[in-house]
């Protein structure tokens, strides 16, 4: 059970730092293309409007990016499953509920028991699950806040973009957020 759940936690940080490369080369590409074509494709301008306006202009641009927790949303839910059917099945008055059903003794105490055992169980889930979310809110938002930014994870991408955009285009390599 603890391996599965040390494997979520890789599997959501992998997540993370490929949502990290996503938003360091996209951009990057961008000004590639435009210090080889000559053409102005503005990727300074682009990643900023992505990074102020999420739901507009940089709605794209943000699919392309969150696409990397899909699948680490699905191996969430299979771990949290998992870890449900275990925390389930070795409960701590499991054993006291099954001498007390073999000895044929009819107790309320056990019928309680055994029928809120599941729900018992989906809370243990759902605080695990709301934990490890906390967690990595409060970790993206300190690395953020370290380099200048209040908007959490979109102003850690933002910097993560410009600075990639200003090390193509020969640019001072400064990592703090434009948008504010």
């Amino acid at each position: 059970m603890w391996r599965a759940l040390g494997w979520t936690v890789v599997d959501v940080g992998l997540a993370l730092v490929f949502m990290g490369v996503a938003a360091l080369t996209i951009p990057m590409a961008l000004a590639g293309l435009q210090s080889a074509t000559g053409f102005d494709l503005n990727p300074r301008g682009f990643v900023t409007e992505a990074a102020c306006d999420p739901w507009g202009a940089g709605l794209w641009f943000g699919i392309m990016i969150l696409t990397t927790l899909f699948w680490t949303v699905a191996h969430l839910v299979i771990a949290v499953v998992g870890f449900g059917v275990r925390v389930y099945d070795g409960f701590l008055l499991d054993p006291w509920a099954a001498r007390v059903i073999e000895s044929g003794r009819d107790s309320l105490r056990v019928k309680l028991y055994l029928s809120g055992k599941g729900v018992l169980a989906v809370g243990i889930c759902a605080g695990v699950v709301w934990g490890g979310f906390e967690v990595v809110n409060w970790l993206v938002h300190g690395v953020a806040q370290a380099f200048g930014s209040d908007t959490g994870l979109i102003g850690l991408l933002e910097i993560i973009a410009h600075t990639g955009v200003d090390w193509v285009l020969g640019a001072p390599v400064v990592p703090t957020p434009r948008c504010l």
